[in-house]
């Protein structure tokens, strides 16, 4: 699977007005401390060409840009969640002539207004994701997790040797100063060799009500195991496929400080 580069830059400034009722200062005031958040993670030198900044890295170089910026209110405080995401450069400094093993870089920032104004309050500036050299960060969806929470939701995976290949089902949320991969679960599984084919499908939605634990929602999930037998001619046997279902949920625990999943019948 080659994945899309990502589309550049997409500001959600429009809603804005929910922040202040004189939005132009307010947008102004939000991409000089955005702008100064990317700066100091990322550096100041300047791609013209390919209107990124050049961020260099053990793994080499990436063209780091601003994807998205988010205001959420949480219990009367103003904050935003800030996406970026930066493509691999190659070995000659070109874009989108990477191997397939070569990954992308994403970053996630959480900032609060105080009465000095905008302050970086968590973050992850690289975060390893993708394929061929691009990022996969942009999958995520900001989301509510939790009374008074919020994070990224969404898959990402991609393919391997024999034509294996695989998703998981991925939440980032800000835990203390940092934002942290607090899910890692499998969602997608396709294999198959020369006696079967198995694929494995997982669903998950949040529960949105009580009980919460550390102030997240628990999240409800289902799988399907379908195995089919192949044919001395490598075709499925659709009639001979046998299917398994299971399901149950999944709870933040407090000691790892990730999800865990728990089985609730076969």
């Amino acid at each position: 699977m080659r994945l899309q580069r990502p589309h550049g830059l997409m500001l959600l400034l429009g809603s804005m007005l929910a922040l202040s009722s004189n939005a132009q200062p307010m947008d102004s005031k939000v991409q000089q401390a955005v702008n100064q958040v990317l700066d100091h993670h990322y550096g100041q030198q300047w791609d013209q060409a390919n209107d990124c900044r050049r961020f260099h890295t053990p793994d080499g170089a990436f063209c780091m840009q601003l994807v998205q910026i988010e205001p959420i209110t949480i219990a009367k405080q103003q904050y935003l969640y800030v996406m970026s995401a930066g493509e691999a450069y190659s070995a000659e400094a070109k874009l989108g002539e990477n191997g397939h093993a070569q990954h992308g870089l994403g970053g996630l920032f959480v900032l609060v207004h105080t009465a000095q104004g905008w302050q970086t309050t968590a973050a992850a500036a690289v975060i390893e994701t993708g394929q061929w050299g691009v990022p996969q960060i942009d999958q995520l969806k900001l989301t509510q997790i939790g009374a008074k929470r919020w994070g990224w939701v969404g898959r990402m995976g991609g393919s391997g040797a024999g034509g294996e290949s695989n998703e998981q089902w991925l939440v980032y949320a800000p835990l203390g100063r940092v934002v942290k991969e607090i899910a890692n679960l499998d969602a997608e599984h396709d294999y198959a060799n020369d006696e079967y084919r198995e694929e494995t499908s997982t669903q998950f939605r949040w529960r949105v009500q009580q009980p919460m634990d550390a102030g997240f929602y628990r999240i409800v999930w289902s799988r399907q195991v379908v195995k089919t037998p192949m044919s001395p001619d490598g075709e499925p046997i659709q009639t001979q496929a046998q299917t398994r279902r299971t399901q149950g949920i999944a709870r933040f625990d407090r000691s790892s400080m990730q999800f865990k999943t728990h089985q609730q019948n076969e």
